[in-house]
């Protein structure tokens, strides 16, 4: 079966070209994501591949990718990425996430399919501190040999307003953009401010980036060339945040708080950073880190560092702050450190 490997995007300033975007992906390989093999070939837009760019790759189902930190964070299983659907049943790949040594976030890019894995294997002398490329599937995506570098503790967002990703380095209270590809991006701003910046959230509606400072329980916002955009809201409530996202179908922040004075909670903000009031109150999050928004399923999915003994769980939301239930287990969780999603 052949694969459709990536030829390289052009980078901010490069000329386009016409280059073919699939990243290790083949058609069979979305069909077998999106459980529908044999009923697919129906339906033009998993069909349809482009070679032109910047075109998308074929649109996949809403899977839940967890980025879990496992033993090197004193978990029980190894360090990996596991797929899942909507409901916690885990997803079969033909691809294991290889490589990685120190799970420390992960985001998804739409515009050519790749899940990036910010990769803190330094952090505990595992391996080297990077940011991986996979496919859909879990295969790995060779960059060149100086992409991501310079990372010391990186958390990583997608920009979908410029096609950057972001990454938030705690160590070096940097915020570093690049292509993607790994290679650097310029920017006119600085992200001056940080204070041990880890969780990012983009903002379309506003084309801006807020950074969550764990270190000072405050939240930085910036336009995407590094500028501080000021709010007026007080963001009270933060609490060593080290996770957030974005919701589109509210225009509200959620923000996971891990540590500080009042940690195992999860504070809602306007784009102002006025806190919001809901009818739940996000029972049950256990120092919760990674959390992500599926517009698909219209839920929130928070991963639980150490919520069961002696692994951590997923606990799943209304956008109301209420339980969700849903069927599956969540099997194979461990320390999950990041959570993102397809849709």
């Amino acid at each position: 079966m052949q694969e459709y490997l990536p030829d390289r995007l052009p980078s901010p300033g490069r000329s386009p070209t016409r280059r073919l975007v699939l990243w290790a992906l083949t058609i069979v390989e979305v069909m077998a994501l999106a459980g529908c093999a044999d009923s697919c070939s129906s339906n033009p837009q998993l069909l349809a591949t482009s070679m032109s760019e910047p075109a998308a790759t074929p649109t996949p189902p809403a899977i839940v990718y967890v980025a879990d930190c496992g033993a090197v964070c004193g978990g029980a299983h190894p360090t990996t990425v596991t797929a899942y659907d909507g409901q916690g049943n885990q997803v079969a790949l033909t691809g294991g996430f290889p490589g990685i040594t120190g799970n420390n976030g992960i985001t998804y890019s739409a515009k050519n399919g790749g899940i990036y894995v910010a990769d803190c294997g330094t952090c505990y002398a595992t391996g080297a501190t990077t940011v991986e490329a996979f496919s859909l599937q879990g295969k790995a995506v060779t960059l060149g040999s100086s992409a991501f570098s310079g990372l010391q503790q990186p958390g990583i967002t997608y920009a979908s307003g410029n096609g950057v990703l972001y990454v938030a380095d705690y160590k070096q209270n940097k915020i570093l953009p690049f292509d993607l590809f790994g290679d650097p991006v310029t920017v006119s701003g600085s992200f001056a401010g940080l204070n041990g910046p880890y969780a990012m959230a983009y903002v379309p509606d506003k084309r801006h980036l807020y950074v969550a400072n764990f270190n000072a329980d405050t939240m930085s916002v910036f336009d995407l060339q590094g500028n501080a955009v000021s709010t007026s809201g007080s963001w009270a409530g933060l609490s060593g945040p080290a996770g957030m996202t974005y919701v589109p179908a509210n225009h509200l922040l959620y923000v996971t708080n891990k540590a500080g004075s009042t940690p195992n909670t999860v504070t809602v903000y306007d784009l102002s950073g006025n806190p919001q009031a809901l009818a739940g109150s996000f029972a049950g999050v256990d120092q919760p880190i990674g959390i992500a928004y599926s517009a698909k399923t219209g839920v929130l999915y928070v991963g639980n560092a150490t919520g069961v003994s002696p692994s951590g769980s997923m606990s799943v939301f209304n956008l109301d702050g209420t339980p969700h239930a849903v069927s599956g287990s969540w099997a194979n969780v461990d320390v999950p450190i990041g959570v993102t999603t397809t849709q």
